[in-house]
């Protein structure tokens, strides 16, 4: 997966920082 498509694709982008926001939140509440 090229990072650069995936920002220059605004569909693209959302679904990728909610998983990236999902993942982050597990971490904080696993620690």
């Amino acid at each position: 997966m090229n990072f650069k498509q995936l920002l220059a694709e605004d569909d693209a982008v959302s679904p990728v920082i909610g998983v990236i926001l999902m993942v982050a939140i597990t971490v904080i509440l696993a620690a």
